[in-house]
């Protein structure tokens, strides 16, 4: 392959971008001379991630469908079409050989006027309950790649079927423990990894907060170190909130060498590679990250998804001993300090870590690149 164009679409959350940033970078690490362009919109992450890595940017104007009549879908409806036209400008003024779409609402457009332009196209569908876009889109594209089997049927009309498993930006397998923690000036505690994903969660964010307000009254001596240090990722939309409630709480984050909160980590695999224990949702993207790099888990799925898929993935893990499950209808902050404890005694998280490794994927982003070699 020589000289080839591959146009990438997905938006949203991380979850949706990281796949497609992965495809990318490996492609570009077998094929220097490749091309790339994303698609995506506005309203997302992308806008911020997609730049960062190194990849040119198209924005088209759609929305999400709400799953009820309303005058929002309507003029969706308006949307689409308008949208169809840009991809369709894009397309041809572009030319890629290939279109890979990793999901999001974004995916719908790009892929469908690609396979009326008769591009050869993949869509990568990464939970195992799959979303309305994937399933519709799975009739039109020339390959539908799954991260699981699918066991229900879901993908029946779809034209080929291929199971890769999710992909995994190579920097996230690459990036050396050792360094990663000189990079963020750790000392020799174990650091815990709290996140709610790229947006934030209101859940997971206030349980930290009150299991830091716990782990404090625990202490014998306001000065006294924690027995873990945190690196806590807030979302942009949460971070000003919790940084006043830790305030209010004498928690001084300023000064704290056990602390560090953030709105975003855009280095994941730096934080990932440093860390020994992660508290985050259960997304199908962060979920093949923990078990590809072995890391421990405490795993608090989003009750608002689709199908309850979050749950799903996390029973998974849980199931082989890679991490515990906190439903948020029972997450608290004693609960969560309880779970921590109980990790970090006798390092405990290095054998949840090494189970979790045993059910890890790491070779998705090559049976995509295989996927693609095929198509051009």
């Amino acid at each position: 392959m020589t000289n080839i164009k591959i146009l990438l679409t997905g938006g949203g959350t991380a979850g949706h971008i990281n796949p497609a940033i992965a495809i990318g970078n490996y492609i570009k690490e077998h094929q220097p001379t490749a091309q790339f362009l994303f698609v995506g919109t506005r309203n997302g992450l992308e806008t911020s991630l997609v730049p960062q890595n190194g990849y040119d940017i198209e924005y088209i104007d759609i929305r999400g469908f709400e799953r009820k009549i309303s005058l929002r879908n309507l003029k969706n409806l308006f949307k689409i079409v308008k949208s169809c036209r840009a991809v369709k400008r894009i397309i041809k003024d572009f030319a890629p050989n290939v279109i890979i779409g990793t999901g999001g609402y974004v995916s719908g457009p790009v892929l469908y006027m690609g396979a009326k332009l008769k591009i050869p196209t993949i869509i990568h569908e990464s939970n195992a309950h799959p979303g309305l876009t994937s399933k519709i889109l799975s009739k039109y594209s020339t390959i539908t790649a799954l991260a699981f089997a699918d066991t229900d049927g879901n993908f029946s009309k779809a034209k080929r079927i291929e199971v890769v498993g999710n992909p995994i930006r190579p920097e996230i397998l690459k990036t050396d423990r050792d360094a990663a923690r000189r990079e963020l000036v750790l000392d020799e505690r174990p650091l815990v990894l709290a996140f709610g994903g790229s947006l934030g969660a209101a859940a997971i964010n206030y349980a930290v907060v009150d299991m830091l307000t716990e782990s404090k009254e625990q202490q014998t001596d306001n000065k006294e170190a924690m027995p873990f240090q945190l690196l806590f990722a807030t979302g942009k939309n949460y971070y000003q909130s919790i940084v006043n409630q830790l305030k209010l709480r004498n928690i001084d984050i300023e000064n704290s060498c056990d602390i560090r909160v953030v709105e975003y980590i855009y280095d994941m695999n730096v934080a990932l590679a440093a860390a020994d224990l992660v508290i985050c949702r259960s997304g199908a993207a962060t979920v093949s990250e923990l078990c590809a790099c072995g890391k421990a888990s405490i795993l608090i799925p989003s009750p608002n998804v689709t199908a309850n898929h979050q749950e799903y993935n996390a029973r998974a893990v849980e199931s082989v001993g890679g991490g515990i499950v906190i439903l948020e209808r029972d997450l608290t902050g004693g609960k969560l300090m309880s779970e921590v404890n109980n990790m970090l005694d006798e390092r405990m998280f290095e054998n949840y870590g090494e189970s979790a490794k045993k059910i890890g994927i790491t070779d998705a982003t090559e049976k995509m690149y295989e996927l693609v070699k095929e198509l051009v």
